[in-house]
């Protein structure tokens, strides 16, 4: 068991164990077995750090994109896919990946008909119990098939006749 388990689990990490004042409010934490290492974004747009499971201290990750003045870097929704691949959606940005080799999150380059436009507008992100990816970006939905490397889209209709909150309806 992790030496700061107890904190994890209370959504509160100390980001330097000599000033437990300096705590963050934890939004996602997950598990990488194949990496043995915590992912974990705070609540307050300050990026993605790592915590190996021998550390106490969290080690942030870096992205190529340079940050603006006024923006965050808030991110979420961190997933481990069948191929054990890393993802994440940022804020404002849509889907990114993290690449082991240049240790960083970077825009993915995936298979299949899904264009950029749709990646860069992805807002939120699962993984179903074989690993596969599902994905909201604006109108759809994006399946994506991690073994195979395939993705399907289904299109976001609204029934025109109902008042109350709206229903999806896959096509």
């Amino acid at each position: 068991q992790h030496p700061a388990f107890g904190r994890l689990k209370s959504n509160i990490f100390y980001f330097d164990n000599n000033k437990p004042t300096q705590s963050k409010l934890l939004e996602d934490i997950v598990w990488d077995a194949s990496r043995k290492k915590y992912w974990i974004t705070t609540a307050y747009g300050t990026g993605i750090y790592e915590l190996a499971k021998d550390k106490n201290i969290a080690t942030p990750i870096p992205f190529p994109e340079p940050k603006k003045s006024d923006d965050v870097e808030m991110f979420g929704d961190i997933i481990v896919d069948a191929q054990k691949r890393v993802w994440a959606v940022r804020r404002y940005y849509g889907l990114y990946q993290y690449s082991d080799e240049l240790k960083m999150f970077t825009k993915p380059l995936l298979k299949g008909p899904v264009p950029d436009s749709l990646i860069g507008n992805v807002s939120r992100l699962t993984v179903d119990k074989k690993g596969n990816i599902w994905a909201f970006a604006k109108n759809y939905f994006i399946y994506y098939d991690a073994i195979q490397g395939t993705t399907e889209q289904y299109p976001l209709r609204w029934d025109p006749d109902f008042d109350g909150q709206r229903k999806i309806i896959l096509s």
